[in-house]
């Protein structure tokens, strides 16, 4: 019948115009970026290129073993001009009394290319295979301490996150990104130094968590950069 056919025309007609417009729709908005955000984390990293002296800790790695003996190993960096110093520390501890602890410290002078390297602890003959971490001399200073994520970070190509870490606003970017991962910094907007590192290769997930910075003239004293009294010469 004609009124039949027509009806089924004008259905069909506003079906296929319905299927268009949804089509046709945008897709999902990206998330904004936050130019206001974006320009303070500029001005951390220009102001981060004028640190000279530089104090800061590794958050201790704590590993349990049965018999409630706990080993924290933790680090330390001073940097002061031209001058880096290093030192890995393990902590030997049962049923939180301190049994005992081993340094191992490395100090590098990039003017004079002077470098010693030292062994505080009970067992001096044991030294030698204690490896702690050393500084390479093709590197600068800046390149082989935090701020080198600092000289990582893009902002006008990367896409900001926020999140509050340890009582402090972080702004979190990514860095070194490529197929099989990326590394993403949580900046302080307090220190405006990098509180956690987060590294994801082919699945494999580490962080590095730092504190108790100091920065600016006097945040590394002279003493600071001495040998531990009775350390071995390594």
């Amino acid at each position: 019948m004609p009124g039949v056919r027509l009806k089924y025309l004008l259905s069909t007609f506003l079906f296929l115009l319905m299927l268009t417009a949804c089509s046709s729709s945008p897709p999902a908005s990206t998330p904004v970026i936050n130019n206001e955000r974006k320009a303070l984390l500029s001005q951390i990293l220009a102001e981060s290129k004028n640190i000279t002296e530089l104090y800061y800790e590794e958050v201790p790695v704590v590993s349990h073993y049965s018999g409630g003996i706990v080993i924290e190993n933790t680090s330390k960096v001073w940097l002061k001009d031209n001058i880096l110093k290093t030192e890995h520390i393990t902590k030997f501890n049962r049923n939180n009394e301190l049994l005992e602890s081993e340094i191992t410290g490395y100090i590098y002078n990039y003017d004079t290319l002077e470098h010693r390297r030292y062994y505080l602890g009970k067992y001096p003959q044991l030294a030698q295979s204690y490896s702690g971490r050393k500084v390479t001399e093709f590197l600068t200073p800046r390149e082989q301490t935090i701020l080198w994520y600092l000289d990582k970070i893009a902002p006008e190509l990367s896409t900001l996150q926020e999140e509050e870490y340890e009582g402090e606003l972080c702004f979190i970017t990514e860095i070194l990104k490529n197929n099989q991962g990326s590394t993403k910094v949580w900046v302080s907007s307090v220190t405006g130094l990098p509180v956690k590192i987060q590294n994801n290769y082919n699945g494999n997930i580490s962080e590095r968590l730092y504190c108790n910075f100091k920065t600016g003239e006097g945040a590394v004293r002279p003493e600071d950069l001495a040998i531990p009294a009775g350390a071995l010469l390594l």
